[in-house]
Protein backbone atom coordinates (compact mmCIF):
# COMPACT_ATOMS: atom_id res chain seq x y z
CA UNK A 1 0.00 0.00 0.00
CA UNK A 2 3.15 2.41 0.95
CA UNK A 3 4.28 1.66 -2.81
CA UNK A 4 1.08 2.71 -4.70
CA UNK A 5 0.89 6.08 -2.38
CA UNK A 6 4.95 6.65 -3.91
CA UNK A 7 3.68 6.28 -6.57
CA UNK A 8 0.25 8.18 -6.82
CA UNK A 9 2.92 11.43 -6.12
CA UNK A 10 4.74 11.59 -9.36
CA UNK A 11 1.27 10.99 -11.23
CA UNK A 12 -0.19 13.72 -9.60
CA UNK A 13 2.56 15.88 -9.79
CA UNK A 14 3.46 15.19 -13.67
CA UNK A 15 -0.56 15.74 -14.05
CA UNK A 16 -0.34 18.95 -11.89
CA UNK A 17 2.01 20.61 -14.09
CA UNK A 18 1.28 19.20 -17.96
CA UNK A 19 -2.52 19.28 -17.16
CA UNK A 20 -2.14 23.09 -16.06
CA UNK A 21 -3.44 24.48 -19.50
CA UNK A 22 -6.69 22.82 -19.62
CA UNK A 23 -7.64 24.70 -16.26
CA UNK A 24 -10.19 26.80 -17.38
CA UNK A 25 -9.47 29.30 -14.93
CA UNK A 26 -5.86 29.75 -17.25
CA UNK A 27 -8.06 30.81 -19.98
CA UNK A 28 -7.81 34.11 -20.97
CA UNK A 29 -11.21 35.35 -20.80
CA UNK A 30 -12.30 38.24 -23.83
CA UNK A 31 -14.30 40.61 -22.30
CA UNK A 32 -16.54 42.72 -24.87
CA UNK A 33 -16.80 46.07 -23.98
CA UNK A 34 -12.92 46.29 -23.22
CA UNK A 35 -12.38 44.77 -26.71
CA UNK A 36 -14.48 47.43 -28.14
CA UNK A 37 -12.93 50.39 -26.24
CA UNK A 38 -8.98 49.26 -27.80
CA UNK A 39 -10.81 49.32 -31.28
CA UNK A 40 -10.59 52.51 -33.46
CA UNK A 41 -12.53 51.94 -36.76
CA UNK A 42 -12.79 56.20 -37.10
CA UNK A 43 -10.20 56.07 -40.17
CA UNK A 44 -12.87 53.93 -41.92
CA UNK A 45 -15.60 56.35 -43.31
CA UNK A 46 -16.11 57.62 -39.97
CA UNK A 47 -17.23 54.54 -37.74
CA UNK A 48 -17.71 55.02 -34.25
CA UNK A 49 -18.00 52.15 -31.97
CA UNK A 50 -21.26 52.86 -29.67
CA UNK A 51 -22.37 55.51 -31.67
CA UNK A 52 -22.97 54.37 -35.36
CA UNK A 53 -21.41 50.71 -34.94
CA UNK A 54 -23.72 48.51 -31.94
CA UNK A 55 -21.74 46.61 -29.92
CA UNK A 56 -23.18 42.92 -28.28
CA UNK A 57 -22.30 39.91 -27.45
CA UNK A 58 -21.79 37.55 -24.30
CA UNK A 59 -18.37 37.34 -22.91
CA UNK A 60 -16.25 35.73 -25.48
CA UNK A 61 -17.81 36.22 -28.13
CA UNK A 62 -18.07 40.01 -28.90
CA UNK A 63 -20.58 41.31 -32.35
CA UNK A 64 -20.45 44.70 -33.63
CA UNK A 65 -23.05 45.74 -36.07
CA UNK A 66 -23.46 48.84 -38.17
CA UNK A 67 -26.90 50.72 -37.13
CA UNK A 68 -29.33 53.75 -38.45
CA UNK A 69 -27.08 56.42 -37.53
CA UNK A 70 -24.17 55.10 -39.76
CA UNK A 71 -24.38 57.67 -42.49
CA UNK A 72 -23.59 55.33 -45.73
CA UNK A 73 -25.02 52.98 -47.88
CA UNK A 74 -23.17 49.46 -46.59
CA UNK A 75 -24.33 47.51 -43.65
CA UNK A 76 -21.21 46.01 -41.70
CA UNK A 77 -21.67 43.28 -39.29
CA UNK A 78 -18.38 42.20 -37.09
CA UNK A 79 -18.05 38.72 -34.83
CA UNK A 80 -15.00 38.22 -32.48
CA UNK A 81 -15.03 35.10 -30.47
CA UNK A 82 -12.59 33.45 -28.45
CA UNK A 83 -11.64 29.82 -28.72
CA UNK A 84 -9.20 29.96 -25.47
CA UNK A 85 -7.02 28.19 -27.23
CA UNK A 86 -4.85 28.24 -30.22
CA UNK A 87 -5.67 24.91 -31.17
CA UNK A 88 -9.44 24.94 -30.87
CA UNK A 89 -9.19 27.71 -33.03
CA UNK A 90 -7.30 27.10 -35.87
CA UNK A 91 -8.92 23.49 -35.66
CA UNK A 92 -12.46 25.24 -35.75
CA UNK A 93 -11.08 27.78 -38.16
CA UNK A 94 -9.81 24.71 -40.22
CA UNK A 95 -12.68 22.73 -40.55
CA UNK A 96 -15.34 25.75 -41.70
CA UNK A 97 -12.45 26.61 -44.35
CA UNK A 98 -12.39 23.06 -45.82
CA UNK A 99 -16.66 22.92 -45.47
CA UNK A 100 -17.16 25.99 -47.53
CA UNK A 101 -13.92 25.69 -49.86
CA UNK A 102 -15.80 24.82 -52.57
CA UNK A 103 -19.17 27.33 -52.49
CA UNK A 104 -18.63 30.06 -55.48
CA UNK A 105 -16.98 32.98 -54.40
CA UNK A 106 -14.28 31.36 -52.14
CA UNK A 107 -11.19 33.12 -52.00
CA UNK A 108 -8.13 32.58 -49.55
CA UNK A 109 -6.86 36.05 -47.68
CA UNK A 110 -3.46 34.62 -46.53
CA UNK A 111 -2.25 38.00 -45.53
CA UNK A 112 -4.97 38.70 -42.70
CA UNK A 113 -4.12 37.31 -39.54
CA UNK A 114 -2.81 33.79 -39.32
CA UNK A 115 -5.05 32.80 -41.98
CA UNK A 116 -8.23 33.72 -43.73
CA UNK A 117 -10.39 33.26 -46.06
CA UNK A 118 -14.02 34.56 -47.56
CA UNK A 119 -16.06 34.98 -50.19
CA UNK A 120 -16.63 37.69 -52.21
CA UNK A 121 -20.09 38.58 -54.58
CA UNK A 122 -20.21 40.77 -57.38
CA UNK A 123 -23.47 42.51 -58.62
CA UNK A 124 -24.57 41.82 -62.44
CA UNK A 125 -22.68 45.18 -62.95
CA UNK A 126 -19.49 43.73 -61.42
CA UNK A 127 -19.97 45.77 -58.62
CA UNK A 128 -18.76 44.22 -55.19
CA UNK A 129 -22.32 43.69 -53.38
CA UNK A 130 -21.07 41.39 -50.60
CA UNK A 131 -17.48 40.77 -49.03
CA UNK A 132 -17.38 38.69 -45.66
CA UNK A 133 -13.66 37.93 -44.17
CA UNK A 134 -12.96 34.91 -41.69
CA UNK A 135 -9.66 35.41 -40.06
CA UNK A 136 -8.05 33.54 -37.60
CA UNK A 137 -5.18 35.58 -35.19
CA UNK A 138 -4.47 32.92 -32.22
CA UNK A 139 -6.97 32.04 -30.18
CA UNK A 140 -9.21 34.10 -31.66
CA UNK A 141 -11.55 34.45 -35.14
CA UNK A 142 -12.85 37.33 -36.55
CA UNK A 143 -15.39 37.63 -39.08
CA UNK A 144 -16.56 40.60 -40.90
CA UNK A 145 -19.50 41.11 -43.14
CA UNK A 146 -20.23 44.09 -44.69
CA UNK A 147 -22.94 44.25 -48.02
CA UNK A 148 -22.82 46.99 -49.93
CA UNK A 149 -25.87 48.70 -51.27
CA UNK A 150 -23.82 50.06 -54.76
CA UNK A 151 -25.26 53.05 -55.00
CA UNK A 152 -23.36 56.84 -54.21
CA UNK A 153 -23.48 56.38 -50.38
CA UNK A 154 -21.18 53.48 -50.15
CA UNK A 155 -17.66 54.30 -48.54
CA UNK A 156 -15.97 51.79 -47.75
CA UNK A 157 -13.51 50.31 -50.64
CA UNK A 158 -11.97 46.70 -50.13
CA UNK A 159 -8.52 47.53 -48.84
CA UNK A 160 -10.42 49.54 -46.05
CA UNK A 161 -12.30 45.99 -45.15
CA UNK A 162 -9.13 44.48 -44.98
CA UNK A 163 -7.07 47.36 -42.75
CA UNK A 164 -10.08 47.00 -40.48
CA UNK A 165 -8.98 43.33 -40.02
CA UNK A 166 -5.79 44.65 -39.18
CA UNK A 167 -6.87 47.14 -36.93
CA UNK A 168 -9.65 43.94 -35.09
CA UNK A 169 -6.75 42.04 -34.53
CA UNK A 170 -4.01 44.71 -33.41
CA UNK A 171 -6.88 45.47 -30.47
CA UNK A 172 -6.19 41.86 -28.94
Amino acid sequence: MKNLFWLAIPVALFCGLSCQDNNPANFESLDCDEYWSRVDLSSFCGIEVGVNLDTGGLPDFCDAESNAAYPHGERIFIDVDNFFTVEESSSEHERIKLEVSSDPGFELFPNLGDDGYGFRSLASDNMLSLLIINVLSGQYQIRIEVNFSNTAADCLTESMIYDMVDELIAAF
